[in-house]
């Protein structure tokens, strides 16, 4: 008998290499083995490169199932295909204290939604106590923004930003203190209180009568005086106030008058 040469040919397959995950905005790039490795024809021509090269970039913003042709070592049609899965971006807005005195303190935070648990990240570290904290304290030594990211489950990622300004004056002159108080309770200058739009830290607030007794005293920040004495209305008329406060650029005492008529 003769002599035969027995040749085994082997089911071949078109195999990927490559991230098939990810996160809308993101790309990934996918290399296709087998078959020939020489003659590769992708569809559907969506969100990719090239249609008949190897190793397409994918960049595709919805989860889409690709297929990729080759042949075969006896000229056989080989057809594989794989679920590129696309993730949503969570969501996050940056929020805080947007203006702050030089060598003081402002807080910042950030809020997120997104496929849990959520990670939460600062940047810009100039003067940030927690970099890796939902909120946080800074006290930047110049104005800056602070960039807030967040990341899901999926690894997804999302920015946003707060500006904070810093502020190198501390003067009475940046609080507003009204003049007039009408305790009527309509809702209108019903209270004394003064703004204080750039946040400068205030030691206390006191309101005295025309004969030097005080009526009124508060270490609050914020604070505010609805007309009464031990309990009881005052009497109408013109009353002092005084508003003591500072920062490192020094101290000041604001004072003045608010006329009470009811």
């Amino acid at each position: 008998m003769g002599n035969y040469n027995i040749i085994v040919i082997h089911n071949d397959t078109v195999y990927f290499l490559g991230d098939t995950i990810i996160c809308i905005g993101d790309s990934t790039q996918i290399t296709a083995m087998g078959g020939d490795n020489l003659n590769y024809y992708w569809w559907p021509n969506i969100g990719i490169s090239f249609t008949n090269c190897a190793s397409p970039i994918i960049y595709n913003t919805t989860s889409t199932e690709y297929f990729c042709m080759s042949f075969g070592p006896c000229g056989d049609t080989l057809i594989s295909s794989f679920h590129l899965i696309v993730n949503p971006l969570p969501s996050i807005t940056a929020y805080g204290d947007t203006l702050v005195i030089y060598r003081y303190s402002a807080l910042i935070y950030a809020e997120a939604n997104g496929n849990g648990p959520l990670n939460y990240s600062w940047y810009n570290m100039n003067g940030i106590e927690c970099n890796d904290c939902q909120t946080t304290i800074v006290r930047p030594d110049v104005s800056q923004d602070y960039v807030a990211m967040v990341q899901d489950v999926n690894g997804c990622v999302k920015t946003d930003s707060v500006y904070v300004k810093v502020t190198y004056t501390c003067s009475d002159s940046l609080i507003v203190v009204p003049n007039l108080m009408t305790p009527y309770g309509d809702g209108a200058n019903d209270v004394f209180r003064f703004t204080n739009p750039e946040n400068i830290p205030i030691s206390s607030t006191r309101v005295f009568n025309r004969w030097g007794e005080m009526m009124f005293e508060s270490t609050s920040p914020s604070a505010t005086w609805d007309g009464t004495y031990q309990g009881r209305p005052v009497n109408p008329g013109v009353y002092v106030f005084e508003i003591e406060g500072g920062c490192p650029t020094g101290r000041f005492l604001r004072s003045g008058n608010i006329s009470l008529i009811k």
